[in-house]
């Protein structure tokens, strides 16, 4: 399966398409009207005749029945259903951000995917919200521009989305001279909306030619996508408004401004510039915690579930009120509204990298009640390393920024914004770890700052399940923990740590924070000290040296040594016995044999005992190696061998024949 992909939106559904896989259902970058034209499989004009959402799966998705007036593009239809991820049932309501919006009666253009949900002719749109234009008394209300033209540009397949005639409505139209504050946080007033809450940036915008009636500031939110402000007063030359929520910086990709003024009569002003630090969906947490479980089911990586856990560190150490709580692992293998807020790998095809699911009563619309997290494993290559290829998607990166839409921080799309977390594209390949002030300034908004400043530690070890010790208490790896800043924390591992028999982890050193030698470590808690602390160990494996008969001899060599290594077994001569070999793990003749330590091992030198009758003058009178030194053996302790007893001038004898291999008389 090809994994590979180009860039990627990181939305509150993370999502992508793969280039030569034009039904994937989702987007990656940028598309033009051209690009639109080309992908889709049918485009259509109509208008919508019903919304209805349902419960499936444990999900809730809700169809949109369209009756068709015009086709300009593939089958005739009469009547389409497309089905969108998230709606209402009862007093439950489910979103995933960047899909399409449809209202009942709306006349719209819908450019459709023919991908369809298992076999239930529900449609697609094509490039998700990118597909869906409204039509607003005979103009595109995204655009501008006329039906008439925009249809034009379908029929001749326009390489770019057609913008108002600028020589006609610009020379008459509405002029934004300054925007006062220029920069400031975007807020919902609650979720599943765009309208500005209470204390969303106040804004003045000054200019001419804006009309005395009411027309519409608009927010730039991604490609022609916009949202209206909330507008307090108007007048020809002043707008005063409330930002929506949902907008993204200055400048979008083509270099324009973010902010324009449509005038009541439809005229649209050139674009100004507002950056907009973070974009607040509208709900929070009850308390200040979340607890998720996890189940690390991916089989492209290991590590997957401490990359996760890190992920949330990330946001618990941002010196806010709140705390992503690790619940343990789950089994399961898909999600639903079940009360848990479950992150796992899936095994089929959700048109997106990774999507979060949030979930909350209409009724209370500014409280979560549970988000779950679907990471893709069937389209994309997942890496834990730090260093992922081209081809890899990170899944700390991918993590962070969706446990933010856990937050229910929304996705920016500025150029302004792209060193942020919440910044809405990515890349494989792509590292981004660390949170940007104004992601920060964003959780601390919705859950208060936490005076204390709370930093992530992890403690891993070489393998899982080691112990640790952390502070004088007992673990095991891997531990994360929160400390606050200007603390003193203790961490030591043991020495040395048993696995199986004869076998065992032998520390050597520590990585990532710390390069230490030593088993102990001090940690002074602050901004340098944060981060990830490894034990690494060597895996040693035991030798035993023996001989037989056992006893014989103190052999040299036995102990622990490193996977890998060189040990060497060495025994003496010992009186009255030969060495013959070396068996068990060893071999040779010699009396030291080399172990390639591997495993555990045994090394046994076999000796022989001396069977030689005494018999030292025989005919020819000569005196063997053996016999001298059984003489000699006598010599020294007294014991008479085979009954026979030398006397000291025989010993002489013996030796001088030994010596001058003479005869002895």
């Amino acid at each position: 399966m090809d994994r590979s992909g180009g860039l990627i939106r990181l939305a509150g559904i993370l999502v992508v398409i793969i280039l030569f896989l034009p039904n994937v259902g989702a987007i990656i970058e940028e598309k033009s009207l051209g690009q639109l034209t080309e992908e889709a499989d049918s485009i259509i004009i109509g208008t919508v005749e019903s919304i209805e959402s349902y419960w499936e799966n444990g999900r809730i998705f809700t169809d949109v029945s369209i009756s068709t007036s015009s086709n300009l593009k593939g089958a005739n239809h009469r009547g389409i259903t497309v089905k969108i991820p998230g709606g209402t049932v009862g007093t439950i309501s489910a979103a995933v951000s960047d899909t399409p919006v449809f209202e009942n009666n709306a006349k719209v253009i819908v450019f459709l995917d023919n991908s369809r949900f298992e076999a239930d002719r529900r449609f697609r749109v094509a490039g998700w919200y990118q597909g869906k234009y409204t039509i607003v008394d005979g103009k595109i209300k995204e655009t501008g521009v006329s039906v008439n033209d925009f249809v034009y540009s379908i029929q001749n397949n326009a390489t770019s989305l057609l913008i108002m005639d600028e020589k006609v409505e610009i020379l008459a139209g509405p002029v934004i001279t300054s925007i006062s504050p220029d920069s400031g946080p975007a807020k919902a007033a609650k979720l599943g909306s765009s309208e500005a809450a209470s204390d969303s940036t106040r804004v003045v915008v000054t200019g001419e030619n804006f009309g005395f009636f009411p027309g519409s500031l608009e927010f730039w939110r991604s490609l022609s996508n916009y949202k209206e402000a909330d507008i307090e007063s108007w007048n020809d030359t002043h707008i005063i408004a409330r930002i929506p929520g949902r907008p993204s910086s200055y400048s979008k990709p083509d270099g324009s401004g973010n902010v324009r003024v449509v005038t009541s009569g439809g005229s649209i002003s050139d674009g100004s510039s507002f950056y907009v630090t973070y974009s607040y969906g509208g709900g929070r947490w009850p308390g200040n915690s979340m607890t998720y479980q996890v189940n690390p089911n991916t089989l492209d990586t290991t590590g997957e579930l401490d990359a996760i856990r890190a992920a949330a560190n990330t946001w618990n150490g941002a010196s806010s009120d709140f705390e992503f709580i690790y619940g343990g692992s789950t089994s399961k293998t898909d999600i639903g509204f079940d009360g848990e807020n479950t992150i796992l790998w899936v095994g089929y095809n959700t048109g997106s990298i990774a999507t979060v699911w949030t979930y909350w009563n209409h009724l209370d619309p500014n409280t979560i009640i549970e988000c779950d997290m679907l990471f893709n494993d069937i389209y994309y290559e997942w890496n834990t390393s730090g260093a992922p290829t081209p081809f890899q998607m990170d899944v700390q990166t991918i993590a962070t920024h969706e446990f933010g839409h856990m937050l229910h921080l929304l996705d920016l799309y500025g150029t302004a914004d792209s060193g942020k977390m919440m910044y809405g594209y990515g890349r494989p390949g792509m590292v981004k770890r660390t949170l940007h002030p104004d992601d920060i300034a964003g959780i601390v908004y919705i859950y208060g700052e936490n005076p204390v400043v709370y930093r992530p530690y992890t403690f891993t070890t070489t393998d899982n399940a080691m112990k640790i010790t952390v502070d004088g208490i007992s673990r095991f790896s891997p531990y994360s923990v929160n400390w606050p800043d200007s603390e003193i924390h203790q961490m030591e591992v043991p020495q040395s740590q048993p696995t199986t028999l004869h076998t065992r982890y032998n520390f050597s050193h520590w990585s990532g924070k710390s390069t230490a030698t030593s088993t102990d470590v001090s940690i002074t808690t602050g901004m340098p000290s944060s981060g990830v602390y490894n034990a690494n160990y060597d895996i040693q494996y035991y030798l035993i040296v023996n001989t037989y008969p056992s006893g014989l001899d103190d052999p040299e060599g036995e102990g622990w040594y490193n996977s890998g290594g060189i040990a060497t077994a060495t025994v003496d001569e010992v009186d009255g016995y030969r060495f013959d070999h070396w068996t068990g793990d060893a071999t040779g003749t010699d009396l030291s044999t080399f172990l390639f330590m591997d495993s555990p091992k045994i090394a046994t030198a076999v000796f022989e005992l001396f069977e030689v009758e005494w018999n030292p003058w025989d005919d020819d009178c000569l005196i063997s190696n053996v016999e001298i030194s059984l003489a000699e053996y006598y010599w020294v302790t007294g014991i008479p061998i085979n009954g026979h007893i030398i006397s000291n001038p025989e010993i002489s004898l013996l030796e001088y024949q030994w010596v001058t291999d003479d005869v002895c008389f």
